[in-house]
Protein backbone atom coordinates (compact mmCIF):
# COMPACT_ATOMS: atom_id res chain seq x y z
CA UNK A 1 0.00 0.00 0.00
CA UNK A 2 1.54 3.29 -0.87
CA UNK A 3 1.53 5.85 1.48
CA UNK A 4 -1.17 8.10 -0.04
CA UNK A 5 -3.57 5.31 -0.12
CA UNK A 6 -2.41 4.39 3.86
CA UNK A 7 -3.69 8.22 4.33
CA UNK A 8 -6.79 8.09 2.53
CA UNK A 9 -7.64 4.67 4.16
CA UNK A 10 -9.54 6.06 6.86
CA UNK A 11 -11.29 9.14 5.15
CA UNK A 12 -15.27 8.38 4.13
CA UNK A 13 -15.19 8.11 0.00
CA UNK A 14 -17.37 7.14 -2.37
CA UNK A 15 -16.69 6.76 -6.54
CA UNK A 16 -18.35 8.79 -9.23
CA UNK A 17 -18.60 8.07 -13.25
CA UNK A 18 -18.22 11.01 -15.13
CA UNK A 19 -18.91 10.73 -19.24
CA UNK A 20 -16.66 12.21 -21.97
CA UNK A 21 -17.08 16.19 -21.94
CA UNK A 22 -18.71 15.99 -18.70
CA UNK A 23 -18.15 18.99 -16.07
CA UNK A 24 -17.04 17.60 -12.39
CA UNK A 25 -16.32 21.03 -11.36
CA UNK A 26 -16.55 24.48 -12.71
CA UNK A 27 -14.53 27.59 -11.70
CA UNK A 28 -15.59 29.97 -9.03
CA UNK A 29 -17.56 27.25 -7.26
CA UNK A 30 -16.41 26.44 -3.36
CA UNK A 31 -14.61 23.42 -3.28
CA UNK A 32 -16.14 20.85 -1.38
CA UNK A 33 -14.86 17.53 -2.61
CA UNK A 34 -11.27 16.79 -4.04
CA UNK A 35 -10.91 13.76 -6.33
CA UNK A 36 -8.59 11.12 -7.69
CA UNK A 37 -8.59 10.02 -10.86
CA UNK A 38 -9.44 5.78 -10.80
CA UNK A 39 -9.92 4.92 -14.77
CA UNK A 40 -9.81 7.75 -17.89
CA UNK A 41 -8.87 10.94 -18.04
CA UNK A 42 -9.99 14.84 -16.83
CA UNK A 43 -8.77 17.83 -18.14
CA UNK A 44 -8.40 21.12 -15.81
CA UNK A 45 -9.14 24.09 -17.87
CA UNK A 46 -9.33 27.95 -17.94
CA UNK A 47 -11.30 30.29 -19.95
CA UNK A 48 -10.41 33.41 -21.53
CA UNK A 49 -11.76 36.54 -22.14
CA UNK A 50 -13.88 35.33 -25.77
CA UNK A 51 -14.22 32.47 -24.17
CA UNK A 52 -12.39 30.18 -25.53
CA UNK A 53 -10.68 27.27 -23.84
CA UNK A 54 -7.27 26.36 -22.68
CA UNK A 55 -6.50 23.29 -21.18
CA UNK A 56 -3.77 23.63 -18.85
CA UNK A 57 -2.81 19.93 -17.35
CA UNK A 58 -4.39 16.39 -18.11
CA UNK A 59 -4.88 14.02 -15.15
CA UNK A 60 -4.38 10.51 -15.10
CA UNK A 61 -5.14 7.17 -12.94
CA UNK A 62 -3.30 7.91 -9.57
CA UNK A 63 -3.53 11.85 -9.78
CA UNK A 64 -5.32 13.95 -7.26
CA UNK A 65 -7.27 17.17 -7.91
CA UNK A 66 -9.43 19.68 -7.01
CA UNK A 67 -8.37 20.05 -3.22
CA UNK A 68 -8.46 23.77 -3.40
CA UNK A 69 -8.34 25.95 -0.06
CA UNK A 70 -10.62 28.84 -2.03
CA UNK A 71 -13.04 29.32 -4.68
CA UNK A 72 -11.80 26.78 -7.99
CA UNK A 73 -9.53 29.01 -10.37
CA UNK A 74 -10.19 26.36 -13.35
CA UNK A 75 -13.18 23.99 -14.13
CA UNK A 76 -12.38 20.16 -14.85
CA UNK A 77 -14.16 17.85 -17.27
CA UNK A 78 -14.19 14.28 -18.21
CA UNK A 79 -11.77 14.31 -21.45
CA UNK A 80 -13.20 10.23 -21.68
CA UNK A 81 -15.65 8.06 -20.02
CA UNK A 82 -13.78 8.24 -16.28
CA UNK A 83 -14.09 6.83 -12.74
CA UNK A 84 -13.65 8.90 -9.99
CA UNK A 85 -13.05 8.48 -6.11
CA UNK A 86 -13.96 11.33 -4.28
CA UNK A 87 -13.43 12.96 -0.24
CA UNK A 88 -14.53 15.77 1.56
CA UNK A 89 -11.86 18.34 1.78
CA UNK A 90 -12.98 19.42 5.38
CA UNK A 91 -12.93 15.57 6.38
CA UNK A 92 -9.53 15.17 4.63
CA UNK A 93 -7.94 18.06 7.12
CA UNK A 94 -9.75 17.68 10.13
CA UNK A 95 -11.35 13.96 10.46
CA UNK A 96 -8.11 12.23 9.94
CA UNK A 97 -5.18 11.01 12.58
CA UNK A 98 -2.58 11.74 10.24
CA UNK A 99 -3.31 15.57 9.14
CA UNK A 100 0.01 16.77 8.75
CA UNK A 101 0.80 13.95 6.67
CA UNK A 102 -2.37 14.47 4.50
CA UNK A 103 -0.92 17.89 4.15
CA UNK A 104 2.45 17.61 3.10
CA UNK A 105 0.90 14.99 0.49
CA UNK A 106 -1.65 17.63 -1.16
CA UNK A 107 1.33 20.29 -1.06
CA UNK A 108 3.33 17.71 -2.97
CA UNK A 109 0.76 16.54 -5.40
CA UNK A 110 0.39 20.69 -5.83
CA UNK A 111 4.03 21.44 -6.77
CA UNK A 112 4.18 18.32 -8.79
CA UNK A 113 1.00 19.89 -10.72
CA UNK A 114 2.67 23.53 -10.56
CA UNK A 115 5.93 22.38 -12.20
CA UNK A 116 3.94 20.49 -14.88
CA UNK A 117 1.96 23.33 -15.85
CA UNK A 118 4.92 25.70 -15.92
CA UNK A 119 6.50 23.04 -18.44
CA UNK A 120 3.82 23.54 -20.05
CA UNK A 121 3.84 27.06 -20.20
CA UNK A 122 7.33 26.87 -21.35
CA UNK A 123 7.05 24.39 -24.35
CA UNK A 124 3.98 26.32 -25.89
CA UNK A 125 6.17 29.64 -25.99
CA UNK A 126 9.21 28.48 -27.34
CA UNK A 127 9.02 25.00 -28.98
CA UNK A 128 7.42 24.92 -32.79
CA UNK A 129 4.46 22.71 -33.55
CA UNK A 130 6.63 19.22 -34.21
CA UNK A 131 8.74 19.43 -30.87
CA UNK A 132 5.50 20.62 -29.04
CA UNK A 133 4.01 17.22 -30.27
CA UNK A 134 7.20 15.63 -29.43
CA UNK A 135 7.68 16.79 -26.07
CA UNK A 136 3.51 15.58 -25.08
CA UNK A 137 4.22 12.15 -26.59
CA UNK A 138 7.56 11.87 -24.38
CA UNK A 139 5.85 13.04 -21.19
CA UNK A 140 3.02 10.58 -22.00
CA UNK A 141 5.54 7.52 -22.38
CA UNK A 142 6.69 7.95 -18.58
CA UNK A 143 3.23 8.68 -17.42
CA UNK A 144 2.97 5.76 -15.01
CA UNK A 145 -0.87 6.06 -14.75
CA UNK A 146 -1.21 5.54 -18.57
CA UNK A 147 -1.44 2.19 -19.85
CA UNK A 148 1.24 1.10 -22.54
CA UNK A 149 1.10 -2.86 -23.52
CA UNK A 150 3.35 -3.94 -26.53
CA UNK A 151 4.85 -0.71 -27.35
CA UNK A 152 1.15 1.21 -28.18
CA UNK A 153 -0.07 3.88 -26.32
CA UNK A 154 -3.57 5.13 -26.07
CA UNK A 155 -4.40 8.03 -26.16
CA UNK A 156 -7.99 8.70 -24.01
CA UNK A 157 -8.12 12.42 -24.92
CA UNK A 158 -9.35 14.06 -28.36
CA UNK A 159 -6.70 15.34 -31.43
CA UNK A 160 -9.07 18.16 -30.39
CA UNK A 161 -7.85 18.42 -26.62
CA UNK A 162 -4.03 17.93 -27.40
CA UNK A 163 -4.46 20.75 -29.87
CA UNK A 164 -5.97 22.95 -27.07
CA UNK A 165 -3.46 22.24 -24.91
CA UNK A 166 -0.53 22.36 -27.05
CA UNK A 167 -1.48 26.10 -28.63
CA UNK A 168 -1.91 24.69 -32.08
CA UNK A 169 -4.70 24.44 -34.59
CA UNK A 170 -6.21 20.96 -35.37
CA UNK A 171 -5.06 20.73 -38.41
CA UNK A 172 -1.70 21.61 -37.18
CA UNK A 173 -1.65 18.61 -34.82
CA UNK A 174 -2.27 15.92 -37.93
CA UNK A 175 0.04 17.29 -40.14
CA UNK A 176 2.10 17.04 -37.45
CA UNK A 177 1.57 13.55 -36.63
CA UNK A 178 1.65 12.45 -40.10
CA UNK A 179 5.04 14.20 -40.59
CA UNK A 180 6.62 12.40 -37.25
CA UNK A 181 4.60 8.97 -38.83
CA UNK A 182 6.91 9.74 -42.28
CA UNK A 183 10.19 10.39 -39.69
CA UNK A 184 9.37 6.66 -38.09
CA UNK A 185 8.84 8.11 -34.79
CA UNK A 186 5.09 6.65 -34.42
CA UNK A 187 2.62 4.69 -36.79
CA UNK A 188 -0.73 5.67 -36.32
CA UNK A 189 -3.27 2.89 -35.27
CA UNK A 190 -7.16 3.92 -35.73
CA UNK A 191 -8.07 7.11 -34.39
CA UNK A 192 -6.57 6.83 -30.53
CA UNK A 193 -3.42 4.40 -30.72
CA UNK A 194 -0.15 5.18 -31.59
CA UNK A 195 2.87 3.00 -32.04
CA UNK A 196 5.60 4.67 -30.99
CA UNK A 197 9.39 4.28 -31.85
CA UNK A 198 10.87 3.96 -28.49
CA UNK A 199 14.58 4.69 -29.75
CA UNK A 200 13.68 7.93 -31.48
CA UNK A 201 12.06 8.99 -28.04
CA UNK A 202 15.09 8.21 -26.43
CA UNK A 203 17.12 11.31 -28.05
CA UNK A 204 14.36 13.74 -26.87
CA UNK A 205 14.48 12.91 -23.13
CA UNK A 206 14.32 16.70 -22.25
CA UNK A 207 12.86 19.93 -23.39
CA UNK A 208 16.61 21.29 -24.34
CA UNK A 209 17.22 18.24 -26.29
CA UNK A 210 14.58 18.98 -28.66
CA UNK A 211 16.67 22.15 -30.86
CA UNK A 212 18.93 19.07 -31.58
CA UNK A 213 16.59 16.05 -32.58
Amino acid sequence: MSQQEDLLTNVRTWTVSRKRGQLIFDAGETPRNMYRVESGCVRLQVRGLQGDRQIVVFLFPGDLFGYDIEDRICSAEAACDSALRCWIVAAMLNGTDNRAKMTITLLEAAQHRFAGMAAHIETVTHLSAKERVIWFLNGLLSCPGLPKADGRLHLPMSHMDIANYLGLAPETFSRVLADLEADQYLRRVGRHDLELTPEAFLRVRHSADLKQS
